[in-house]
């Protein structure tokens, strides 16, 4: 093992990191899937919590589809997305904490004016600007692609549920207790 100093050096070890661990990289699909929700016709915005399951099981879709829906699968393999990967067994951890730093991501797109928010009858709904539009139809790596399918697909299935019942699926498909879920309060 090398000293401590020769790690924080930085010239002879390259430190590996996944891209959902950059802040862009985050931002950017958030922004991905605010467009999506405008073109589906979502024009006042959507709250914080819908936004933290739109994004997480966009990212995470074989959580939400079942073997009766095969046909959506095999257009989610097509796009490039995997059901059997690493991040699936963790699914409950990776959902709190990408929801813990959701707030960041959304106060620094709003810092930006690439999304907004409103007060609609007492609730913050969040929308993407004009500007956000312009700048997420400048996205073009596959990546960026396949989210928007699958955000496309995802929020298709997951905006015909009411909120207490998206609550209780996303319990179900991170096989989590609902105090994890629970513990970052929006």
């Amino acid at each position: 093992m090398l000293p401590e100093r020769q790690l924080m050096s930085g010239t002879d070890i390259r430190l590996r990191f996944s891209a959902e661990d950059e802040d862009l990289f985050n931002s950017a699909r958030i922004l991905i899937l605010f467009d999506v929700l405008r073109e589906k016709g979502n024009l006042n915005g959507t709250n914080i919590e819908r936004i933290g399951y739109y994004d997480f099981f966009s990212a995470q879709p074989f959580l939400v589809f079942g073997k009766e829906e095969e046909e959506i699968k095999q257009e989610l393999l097509l796009q490039g997305f995997e059901s059997n990967t690493v991040g699936y067994i963790s699914s409950s951890q990776r959902f709190t904490n990408r929801r813990e730093k959701l707030k960041h991501y959304l106060a620094g797109l709003l810092m930006r004016n690439l999304i907004d928010v409103n007060n609609i009858d007492g609730q913050l709904l969040y929308s993407i600007t004009n500007e956000g539009k312009r700048i997420a139809s400048q996205f073009k790596s596959l990546y960026g692609k396949a989210y928007k399918k699958s955000a496309e697909i995802v929020t298709t299935k997951l905006s015909k549920m009411r909120d207490k019942e998206l609550s209780e699926k996303a319990r179900q498909w991170l096989k989590a207790e609902p105090f994890i879920i629970d513990l970052y309060d929006f």
